[in-house]
């Protein structure tokens, strides 16, 4: 990991635009972002990001909250990060699809929302899914599904 990874203030501003244009995504996270591999977006405490690793072999350090690809698919913690400040594109899972959605199945919905989703119910937020021609598909990751 190098220090250029690390997130510097115009490329926060353009990943807090995105946010907001894709989620509705209003107010800053008080955390340091970085970009490892494959576009993946991770976030560590700012006391932690003045630490001088240069010397260390680290390949990750920090949590995943997503792929910054075709837009920001969030990870389950992400959605948990930046769904509390968010607006639009949130689908209001039932219940019952909610359990099949958790189990890794993708399922059909009636609804208008097109691309990537974060999935709520209630007042909780479950991660994120993309919804193309009324089916929301699941990226729950295999070993974090229920059985």
């Amino acid at each position: 990991m190098k220090s250029s990874d690390f997130f510097n203030s115009k490329r926060k501003k353009e990943f807090y635009q995105l946010l907001n244009e894709q989620f509705g995504f209003e107010g800053k996270l008080d955390l340091e972002f970085y970009e490892g591999k494959d576009h993946k977006i991770y976030v560590i405490n700012r006391e932690t990001a003045e630490y001088d690793i240069s010397k260390l072999h680290v390949n990750v350090m920090g949590l995943y909250i997503g792929k910054w690809k075709y837009g920001f698919r969030c990870s389950i913690e992400g959605a948990q990060l930046i769904g509390p400040l968010s607006s639009k594109n949130i689908f209001e899972i039932s219940d019952g699809l909610l359990n099949i959605w958790l189990r890794g199945h993708d399922t059909s919905v009636n609804t208008d929302l097109e691309g990537f989703v974060l999935i709520k119910n209630g007042f909780d937020f479950y991660g994120c899914g993309k919804i193309k021609e009324g089916i929301l598909f699941n990226f729950v990751p295999k070993i974090r599904r229920l059985h």
